[in-house]
């Protein structure tokens, strides 16, 4: 596989998840550096050394870190470790997200809630806190990754992730 992305420095949150550790997969297989995001470090030391252990990945650079898209404080606190990581960070993927797969009546408020804090609040305070840093770097990019129930199709028991 040609190595397209070598010396590109990418920060993937929600990298543990399908999603995300394809993502992951992929990016590190292109030759590019790797900032993996997510809440559960024993989950992000899973990815990265399955990335590192694929034969197919010779020298991968990956780096892991946790953060809570729900705190404002944390994702600040992950973009500080990325200018630290990276002078330049090229791509940010946001990967992060949730369902609650039960009727609406059966939601409670405090899932309802969750779901906002982390497929809304989170990528409007990742958006946020990583602006500054590559506004001004030419071909930077932030990607926002919305599951199948982003809004755009409802499905049953989806009722929360399409309102």
């Amino acid at each position: 596989m040609a190595k397209s992305l070598t010396d590109k420095s990418v920060v993937i949150i929600g990298a543990t998840g399908g999603l995300g550790s394809g993502f992951a997969r992929l990016f590190a297989a292109k030759g590019a550096r790797l900032l993996l995001a997510g809440r559960n470090i024993e989950k992000l030391r899973v990815v990265k050394d399955a990335i590192i252990g694929d034969e197919a990945i010779v020298a991968s650079d990956v780096t892991i870190v946790t953060v809570d898209v729900t705190d404002s404080q944390s994702v600040e606190e992950l973009t500080r470790i990325s200018k630290e990581w990276s002078a330049n960070i090229d791509i940010v993927i946001n990967a992060s997200g949730t369902d609650i797969r039960k009727s609406l009546g059966d939601h409670s408020p405090q899932d309802i809630q969750n779901v906002i804090d982390i497929n809304l609040m989170g990528t409007i305070l990742i958006t946020k806190a990583f602006i500054p840093c590559m506004r001004d770097q030419k071909g930077s990019t932030i990607v926002s990754v919305g599951g199948f129930a982003d809004g755009r199709m409802a499905f049953p028991y989806y009722s929360v992730d399409v309102m």
